[in-house]
């Protein structure tokens, strides 16, 4: 599964649509916030819309990246993510993101 955190209904939409289209054997889930995700199975990646100063806010994601979650910020913009994470800059296209999918699990 992958797990969508977005703030934005019409982005949260426009990212679940590209990963259905890049992964379609992979169901997607999204969500408005992050503490959503608390009761969800622990998904294979989360495209989360966080910088990364705000990482610190999200407590249960060492937990996570423990377990071998991706992580992919998507809106971490000129900065670095924290280590075990990527990121896609805004504003991106659906081609960067499936670019960056294809990149975090080595799928052409």
């Amino acid at each position: 599964m992958i797990l969508i955190v977005e703030r934005d209904p019409f982005i949260r939409l426009d990212l679940a649509e590209t990963v259905a289209d890049f992964w379609e054997d992979v169901p997607v889930i999204s969500v408005p916030d992050m503490p959503d995700f608390v009761q969800i199975d622990t998904p294979v990646a989360v495209l989360l819309d966080a910088k990364p100063e705000e990482i610190s806010e999200f407590p249960q994601m060492s937990a996570m990246q423990d377990k071998g979650v991706q992580f992919i910020l998507t809106n971490a913009n000129g900065d670095e993510p924290p280590s075990g994470m990527s990121k896609v800059a805004r504003p991106f296209t659906a081609e960067t993101l499936k670019e960056k999918l294809a990149e975090v699990f080595n799928k052409a």
